[in-house]
């Protein structure tokens, strides 16, 4: 199993949060996002465009910063949380 925690504007759109995904081999983030996005037009136009992963988007992957992995291409393990945040802002 998959652990997906949102925060802030993400959890308002998906409305919980989150959520637990069957863990598949070889699975890859971007896999299990474009997935997720699919079943959710709200989530899916915070997430992407034009199939591009927004820039503002923050992506945690047990703790990392996937900037620091393989990026969509990182391959997940079962038992894996991922975290996903909006922008954050503030002073």
């Amino acid at each position: 199993m998959i652990a997906i925690k949102f925060f802030a504007s993400f959890r308002d759109i998906v409305g919980r949060k989150g959520m637990d995904v069957e863990y598949r081999d070889e699975m890859k983030l971007g896999e299990l996002l474009h997935d997720m996005c699919s079943a959710s037009e709200p989530l899916d136009k915070a997430c992407f465009e034009d199939g591009q992963l927004r820039d503002y988007v923050k992506l945690l992957v047990n703790g990392h910063n996937i900037a620091f992995l393989d990026g969509l291409e990182t391959v997940l393990k079962d038992g894996d949380v991922i975290a996903v945040f909006p922008p954050v802002a503030g002073g």
